[in-house]
């Protein structure tokens, strides 16, 4: 995917969008400490939206909202 992107960056500016399912750091979590292995949250997953900014790509949600604690993008709905 990101060998794709980098491809298409060279022709014209690209925008990829959507939701990605990643809480890229852990300020994106409310608790990071117990979700290391849970899906979102992954060091694969991490690493490959690390690899996406470091092409050059923007989080804009971050770029937004700054590297703010306690700012989210989705919360569970579980009812307890």
């Amino acid at each position: 995917y990101t060998e794709y992107l980098q491809k298409l960056d060279q022709n014209k500016p690209v925008i990829a969008s959507g939701d990605y399912n990643v809480a890229h750091t852990q300020i994106d979590l409310k608790h990071p400490e117990s979700n290391h292995h849970n899906a979102g949250f992954t060091d694969e997953e991490r690493q490959d939206f690390d690899k996406l900014l470091k092409l050059g790509f923007t989080d804009t949600f971050r770029k937004v909202h700054g590297n703010v604690e306690g700012v989210y993008s989705w919360w569970a709905q579980r009812v307890r």
